[in-house]
């Protein structure tokens, strides 16, 4: 369900709603919602690993 962010995160997804976008991914239960960040934030800087 929603937009493959694999690229990103492993198994992470996204679901667009009202200008947000819904980060979730699947377990084994169902699904765990991760973020809901607004749709124009760049999404990759907040799964990025800080510099070492």
């Amino acid at each position: 369900m929603g937009r493959s962010y694999e690229n990103i995160k492993v198994n992470l997804r996204g679901l667009p709603l009202d200008g947000y976008i819904i980060l979730s991914r699947v377990i084994d239960n169902g699904i765990q919602i991760l973020r809901v960040v607004s749709g124009y934030r760049n999404i990759e800087s907040l799964f990025a690993e800080p510099d070492e």
